[in-house]
């Protein structure tokens, strides 16, 4: 990248975390107006598309002038399916584990609906993929090596959790800790990301984990 798309870059992502962080708190009002589980669902779901997924889309397309599907690596990864499956199955392992030891309880039905659910599991890690690892991660890698854009990428990952996380529930010890998972848990998704060359595995791997945390 150029000094003028490095500028173009760190804008976009100011901008983002301003305007995200303003509907995560100022804004959330409107949320908490909705008493349709189903509709506040969809509502929070539809934010996410329109102020995570789009404006990286138009970002990619009238900035960069490239292909979305490109330059988001959301080809099919060929020949790797198999290795694909294989670590997913011990990602969800090792949080399944891992939120039976901390929280005691294992999976069981959700309780808001299973349509909510499913919004807030598939939509959502979709979204965030695209922002974090197909956008930003992969933008950082061709200033950087690897690993030190996907700790960039996770602490920004971490960061913008905590406008919302800290207007909800406060600083507390919990709020800290699962702010460390949550580091944690991006640091795979990253690594997935470049084992892959694809956003597809840590798509995955993210809508495996928040349906864990959402049934647990």
């Amino acid at each position: 990248m150029d000094d003028k798309s490095d500028k173009a870059f760190v804008i976009f992502i100011v901008l983002f975390f301003l305007v995200w962080s303003l509907r995560a708190t100022v804004f959330y009002f409107i949320d908490q107006a909705i008493s349709s589980d189903i509709w506040l669902g969809v509502y929070s779901q539809l934010m996410k598309v329109i102020l995570w997924a789009v404006p990286v889309c138009l970002y990619i397309r009238y900035i960069d002038k490239a292909s979305i599907r490109e330059a988001l690596k959301l080809g099919n990864p060929k020949g790797k399916w198999r290795s694909i499956f294989a670590w997913l199955a011990a990602f969800t392992a090792v949080m399944l584990f891992s939120a039976s030891v901390q929280k005691g309880v294992l999976p069981h039905a959700p309780t808001n609906g299973w349509l909510v659910l499913l919004l807030a599991n598939i939509v959502s890690p979709v979204c965030e993929e695209i922002m974090f690892r197909g956008f930003i991660l992969n933008k950082l890698m061709d200033r950087t090596s690897f690993w030190k854009a996907n700790l960039i990428t996770s602490f920004l990952f971490v960061a913008i959790h905590i406008p919302f996380w800290l207007y909800a529930r406060g600083l507390t010890g919990e709020v800290a800790f699962d702010l460390g998972g949550v580091m944690v848990v991006s640091l795979i998704l990253g690594y997935f990301f470049k084992k892959f060359d694809s956003l597809i595995p840590p798509i995955l791997a993210h809508s495996f984990n928040n349906m864990l945390a959402s049934l647990v």
